[in-house]
């Protein structure tokens, strides 16, 4: 994440010269985070699922229900951060955002 918020300052700060290494270094992120997911679903899910008790899952329930994770859309955006989403999606390619 530390790499790919360099990346973008630098594409920021010093225009196109240095979008196309943030456009890789985020294509290799979302590789590794669909990987990520993909992984949890397939192998760390089903065995939660298999051997945790009922008030292992009440544990877990209560951690994620305070969890204020943005990309869950159950909680708004913090004011700074509005501004910095639209302009990403507005330049990021689709599937991902509006950009061409």
């Amino acid at each position: 994440m530390r790499e790919l918020q360099h990346l973008l300052l630098g594409w920021e700060c010093m225009g196109d010269l240095r979008r196309q290494a943030f456009m890789d270094a985020f294509a290799c992120y979302l590789d590794f985070y669909r990987e990520h997911v993909a992984l949890e679903e397939s192998a760390i899910l089903p065995v939660a699922l298999e051997v945790l008790t009922s008030s292992d899952w009440e544990v877990l329930d209560s951690a994620f229900l305070s969890n204020r994770d943005v990309l869950t859309g159950k909680y708004p955006m913090e004011a700074t951060y509005t501004q910095l989403f639209s302009r990403i999606a507005r330049r990021a390619p689709a599937p991902l955002g509006l950009g061409a």
